[in-house]
């Protein structure tokens, strides 16, 4: 139903949010159809309940909280809640940039939930192409510092486990879902005008398929 689907991944701080916006500009400017899809937004009704939930400080519910299996119901329904929001704009032209993917589910819970689970729950929208910037999770968190609100699980130990796992889907097992998508790992320590022509230079090439895993 789309032309391309390309997703941003990355720890906390790599940039992926910067790097969409300015991709996304560049080829609305060359006249593309493009679609700019937030998978873990929370301006829904799903993602609600999420801060909710997460903001709740009734002991009674810390059990309830620790659920990977209840926390990978709320985020997938927020992801389809945020794909509904798009769908009806995407045609057979579009390219859709996306903002995390599924990828990220997979991550997040790797450790904790068979891939089953995930992908029974989450939407089955599978990047063509993912572009991973790849950052030092000390250096993520002196970017994250500069943000207003840090959230419990922006902390150097859970983003150095979050960064084991992209490197374990991207590098040794990936899903079966995915043997199709081609993962680009970039540096995201360069600065933000080189890791955007590179960002551009890719998306245009669409690599589909080819050069697994390859790093720049």
């Amino acid at each position: 139903l789309f032309s391309m689907n390309i997703a941003f991944e990355g720890i906390d701080g790599a940039g992926k949010s910067t790097q969409v916006g300015i991709l996304v500009s560049k080829l609305q400017d060359q006249g593309l159809p493009i679609i700019r899809y937030n998978y873990t937004n929370k301006e829904n009704k799903w993602g609600r309940i999420i801060k909710k939930w997460y903001a709740h400080s009734n002991q009674k519910f810390n059990y309830l909280k620790r659920s990977r299996y209840i926390q990978e119901v709320l985020y997938g329904l927020s992801a389809r809640a945020n794909f509904r929001n798009i769908e009806n704009q995407i045609n057979s032209d579009t390219v859709v940039i996306s903002d995390r993917s599924i990828v990220t589910a997979y991550a997040s819970h790797m450790s904790e939930l068979p891939r089953s689970f995930v992908e029974l729950v989450e939407l089955k929208f599978i990047p063509d192409l993912v572009i991973y910037l790849d950052i030092s999770p000390e250096e993520a968190m002196k970017r994250l510092q500069n943000r207003e609100v840090l959230f419990k699980d922006e902390s150097l130990e859970e983003l150095t486990f979050f960064r084991s796992c992209y490197d374990h889907i991207i590098n040794k097992k990936r899903p079966k879902g995915m043997k199709e998508t081609t993962f680009v790992t970039l540096d995201a320590n360069k600065t933000k005008e080189e890791l955007s022509d590179l960002v551009y230079k890719i998306a245009k090439d669409g690599i589909k398929g080819s050069n697994n895993g390859r790093k720049i």
